[in-house]
């Protein structure tokens, strides 16, 4: 961790262990380090041992920097917090499912997704949700169009079409759908996660002649 100090006075700044110092302290109280600087304006404190990116050490940390000039006077303390989160979103792909609607009730309408992030975790934050997090594309690459919303309480993810695909059979065909949701921390599902389906309204045809009764 590293502070950068600004001088606001004639004395300089005091970087040594006894005049500016630098802090990490989180949930399971303060993190054993060593603070050192780099003898012109930056105090670094380097941890004892790096955080677990298991999960066993996510949660919520704080940077306190107090800064002191050449002369002990020290300024006011500064606080600065961020979530430590090495947990990725997670999501199956027996979570997505896919909705029909129009009149012939085979039109693609909409796609959603249940996403989790398991705790300890920093969470996802459902204000920033934006078109990053799904999308639509066809066998040959191209984007379908459409907005994806949320709905926070079932943890689900959801993609409306903007134009919901034909039921005639001029759209069917293979369509991949790829689902991103981004944590607090910036974290995304590793690997990706791609669902790949075939929209097919075409109903299959059956003749009379093709009808038997006890092979008659």
């Amino acid at each position: 961790v590293r502070a950068v100090l600004n001088e606001t006075g004639s004395s300089g700044i005091d970087l040594s262990s006894t005049g500016s110092t630098i802090k990490l302290v989180g949930q399971k109280g303060e993190v054993p380090g060593v603070q050192t600087s780099d003898s012109k304006t930056t105090l670094i404190f380097t941890l004892t041992k790096p955080l677990a990116i298991d999960g066993s050490d996510d949660g919520v940390y704080t940077i306190s920097v107090t800064p002191a000039n050449s002369a002990k006077l020290k300024g006011q303390k500064q606080d600065f917090t961020f979530n430590y989160d090495t947990v990725s979103p997670k999501i199956s792909v027996n979570d997505v499912d896919l909705w029909y609607g129009g009149s012939a009730g085979s039109s693609l309408i909409e796609i959603s997704a249940i996403v989790r992030d398991d705790s300890p975790s920093s969470g996802f934050d459902w204000d920033v949700v934006d078109n990053t997090w799904m999308s639509l594309r066809d066998s040959g690459g191209k984007e379908v169009k459409g907005k994806v919303y949320t709905a926070q309480s079932e943890s689900k993810v959801r993609f409306i079409l903007d134009t919901p695909l034909a039921s005639n059979g001029r759209d069917d065909g293979y369509y991949t759908v790829t689902v991103t949701p981004k944590d607090k921390a910036g974290n995304t599902p590793d690997p990706v996660v791609r669902y790949e389906f075939f929209y097919d309204t075409k109903p299959p045809i059956l003749s009379k002649a093709d009808i038997t009764i006890n092979d008659k």
